[in-house]
């Protein structure tokens, strides 16, 4: 036991070692900073093949790489940047249309993008109303409703043997699950539009991607679109089959 000035010293280095705890730096993860975004080159740099657009550039030229993804049915941010989730909606562009997925915006790349994308505008049908919108050259069909989109989807057509019809048609009969007479292969949530010819999802198309082609009906690569629009398509549903950019 202490006493006297002797307790009056341990009353002291206790409080000072209390006060130094106090002192001592939290133990914080650090903080990783964001990368600082390059400026990116001109798009008409980028059409000629003079340069390209990379990882967490930024510029105008980005922002018009984002809005004609989202266009043609790979949505993108429209910041500017060409972050990861931008990159990731290009991949999935480039994926599609057979180029390698490398995140990477080339002249080639980008004409093609800029010609897929057109004026941006949909035909005047599928502004108006509930409408299927199939258009063949992007590849993708859009549920519209009132001229806005609620969803888009990655689809296949028939070959040059068995074509898929252009046109306007209507939605006559909903099947949640068939065989196809024709190829034996299963055609879930079919929507049926034009005699045999179906919206509907496939298993091939999933597992193949655009390596094949259907029989003439409109393959939906997404189970989980697939069911979407079957839950919201009702009979009698207009749908239109095109080829933008004529």
């Amino acid at each position: 036991m202490l006493s006297g000035s002797g307790a009056g010293d341990y009353r002291y280095v206790i409080d000072a070692l209390a006060a130094a705890v106090f002192l001592l730096p939290a133990d914080e993860t650090p903080v990783t900073p964001e990368p600082t975004p390059v400026p990116a080159p001109r798009l008409a740099e980028v059409y000629a093949g003079e340069a390209k657009i990379r990882p967490d550039m930024a510029g105008p030229a980005v922002e018009v790489i984002q809005k004609q993804l989202t266009g043609v049915g790979k949505t993108a941010p429209l910041t500017g940047v060409w972050d990861a989730e931008s990159r990731a909606a290009y991949k999935s562009w480039q994926s599609k249309f057979g180029y390698w997925p490398t995140g990477t915006v080339t002249g080639k790349q980008a004409t093609y993008l800029k010609k897929l994308y057109g004026n941006g505008k949909l035909p005047k049908i599928c502004r108006t109303g509930r409408v299927l919108c199939v258009d063949k050259h992007q590849l993708v069909l859009r549920a519209m409703k009132n001229g806005k989109q609620q969803l888009v989807t990655d689809v296949r057509f028939g070959s040059s043997e068995t074509p898929t019809r252009n046109g306007k048609f209507g939605v006559y009969a909903k099947v949640p699950y068939l065989i196809s007479d024709l190829s034996g292969t299963p055609m879930p949530f079919s929507l049926f539009f034009s005699g045999g010819q179906a919206v509907h999802f496939s298993p091939g198309f999933r597992r193949d991607g655009y390596n094949g082609s259907s029989l003439g009906c409109v393959n939906v690569r997404s189970l989980k679109d697939a069911k979407w629009i079957y839950r919201h398509t009702p009979l009698r549903t207009p749908v239109y089959i095109y080829r933008s950019g004529r």
